[in-house]
């Protein structure tokens, strides 16, 4: 139904070559989401494996972006807060997959106790912040206060809940700004 709409909606848009590509970018999007929901369908460690994908992929994104601003150009954005990621993505969606891929790194290390999660993670942090995006800075703090809250405050919950409402109420104080 959605396929026939989109087909008819080239009728009437101002350009129906622009109407026609983003129609077949759509149509590789769901055809590429059947065949892998089909895929990891049958896999019994699907989400494992989606989550690991997502975490390589960061992580990879992370190195180019090093090899394509070098190591002095991720540097200077730290230090002068110029934001990288432009010329390879859209600025704030490098940060979020850097940070995502951060997250997930995380939560691998201290899952199965390897160095190299921590390492990959720690990298994957500083290229998302060298990202100046907010959105990546707030995925970072959120998810590693939610990580180290639901590791360590199992004893003791009050102490949690304040940290975390402190946590949110700094993570906010950053978006509003």
């Amino acid at each position: 139904c959605n396929f026939i709409w989109m087909l008819a909606s080239i009728l009437w848009s101002i350009n129906s070559e622009n109407a026609i590509e983003k129609m077949f970018t759509i149509t590789q999007l769901f055809i590429f989401a059947i065949v892998m929901y089909e895929f990891f369908k049958i896999r019994e460690n699907a989400l494992s494996e989606i989550l690991f994908a997502i975490f390589i992929s960061g992580f990879v994104m992370s190195i180019y972006a090093v090899v394509y601003y070098s190591v002095n150009g991720v540097i200077n954005s730290l230090l002068t807060g110029y934001r990288l990621g432009d010329e390879i993505n859209q600025i704030n969606v490098f940060g979020m997959y850097s940070g995502f891929a951060s997250l997930i790194g995380f939560v691998e290390y201290f899952n199965k106790k390897k160095a190299f999660y921590i390492y990959a993670s720690a990298f994957c942090s500083i290229i998302a912040i060298s990202s100046g995006s907010v959105k990546a800075l707030f995925i970072l703090v959120m998810g590693f206060a939610y990580l180290l809250l639901s590791l360590y405050s199992k004893k003791n919950i009050l102490k949690g809940i304040i940290v975390g409402t402190l946590i949110i109420t700094i993570a906010t104080s950053f978006m509003s700004q």
